[in-house]
C-alpha cells in the first residue's frame, strides 16, 4: 500500500536524489534539491513502508497562483496512480488558486 505524506524532512535527500536519478529528471546537486524542497510551499511524498517511491513540490503565494514542480515517481511504481495522488495532495493545499503544472516530454 502506498501512503501519501505532506511535509519535508531534510533527512530524505538521499531518497529524493535516488528517485530523481532513476528517471529522466536527473539531478546532480543534492544541496540544491534539498534547498528547493525545503523552501517549497508544500511537499508531498509517496511511501511504501519506509521507502520513498515518489515526490512532488509546490511553490505558491497561497492566494492566487501556484505551480507544481518535480513530480517524480520511481519507475517501479509508475502507471499506478502515484503521481496523480501526489498532485492531488499538493492541490489540496491551495484550492481555488490558478495552478501551473510543469512536465517533461512524454509525461
Amino acid at each position: 500500500m502506498i501512503e501519501i505524506k505532506s511535509g519535508f524532512d531534510l533527512g530524505w535527500i538521499g531518497q529524493l536524489m535516488l528517485i530523481h536519478n532513476k528517471t529522466e529528471m536527473k539531478r546532480s546537486d543534492a544541496a540544491q534539491v534539498r534547498d528547493a524542497f525545503a523552501a517549497s510551499f508544500a511537499v508531498a511524498t509517496a511511501w511504501q513502508s519506509d521507502r520513498m517511491v515518489g515526490c512532488g513540490r509546490m511553490i505558491s503565494d497561497g492566494l492566487m497562483y501556484s505551480a507544481i514542480f518535480d513530480v517524480v515517481v520511481d519507475p517501479e511504481f509508475q502507471k499506478r496512480g502515484v503521481g496523480r495522488r501526489i498532485v492531488e495532495a499538493l492541490v489540496a493545499h491551495v484550492p481555488g488558486t490558478c495552478i501551473h503544472l510543469t512536465s517533461t516530454f512524454g509525461n
